[in-house]
């Protein structure tokens, strides 16, 4: 099956449906970005976090526009359909073992420019899922340092209650107020 054998609106509806998804997520990331400046109570590296995210998903959402552009372009140009008339044209010298002809300059130079084109639009699906796997392990790292921070906070919270707890203890059963401190601590 040859690219040309599918419905000649299928490529351009994809593109178009993903042109308006990246149009979305960009309106949305805008958005976020106003709501970011609303928020005093984020710490330095939260915004920072945010911000970045922010940044990226845009990035995103511009490498995702581009390649709808360019899929789009695939047909508009009829690149697929171009190529598609090469390789016909070369199966069929081999099928009557004939030599095949060699390119004129036009369609050596479209084949040049098919190859740079369809490249581009790899190295932008590329990007695009490189940027996912970095948002993903930023996410991650953002993760990890909040829950490091909560069990610090935890810590800290029940160095500063459990010696009072203890001291009510003693209080409640009547124990002596001789020891101050909890059992098993020792400064």
């Amino acid at each position: 099956m040859v690219l040309s054998d599918l419905p000649y609106y299928l490529i351009p509806v994809f593109a178009g449906l993903l042109a308006v998804l990246a149009v979305w997520f960009a309106w949305l990331q805008v958005r976020q970005l106003f709501w970011l400046r609303d928020q005093p109570h984020f710490t330095h590296d939260d915004r920072q976090h945010f911000k970045w995210q922010i940044i990226r998903r845009l990035a995103g959402c511009f490498l995702m526009l581009a390649a709808a552009v360019m899929l789009a372009g695939l047909m508009g140009m009829r690149i697929l359909d171009r190529l598609d008339e090469l390789i016909l044209r070369s199966n069929q010298a081999r099928i009557e073992e004939k030599p095949l002809a060699p390119l004129t300059e036009e369609e050596r130079s479209f084949v040049l420019f098919s190859f740079a084109y369809v490249g581009v639009l790899m190295g932008a699906i590329v990007l695009l899922i490189g940027l996912g796997l970095w948002e993903i392990r930023s996410i991650r790292k953002h993760g990890i340092r909040h829950r490091r921070r909560i069990r610090e906070d935890e810590r800290t919270m029940l160095e500063r209650q459990l010696p009072l707890l203890y001291q009510e203890r003693q209080r409640s059963t009547g124990l002596a107020d001789d020891a101050d401190e909890p059992p098993g601590r020792s400064d």
